[in-house]
């Protein structure tokens, strides 16, 4: 992000609106996977969650 938000953000094709887009749209993904993917552990022990991941 460091070095692509600069390069976007500037240039006269993309511009900032285009840029929080592009950023909102990686976050949302990025969302989506952890909420979809990733198994809910509250309320569980270390030891029922191993199990879980090893399978």
């Amino acid at each position: 992000m460091a070095q692509t938000f600069p390069m976007l953000h500037d240039s006269p094709k993309i511009g900032p609106a285009v840029t929080f887009w592009v950023y909102a749209g990686c976050s949302l993904l990025g969302l989506l996977f952890v909420l979809g993917m990733m198994p809910e552990t509250k309320g569980r022990s270390r030891e029922v969650i191993e199990i879980a991941w090893v399978g």
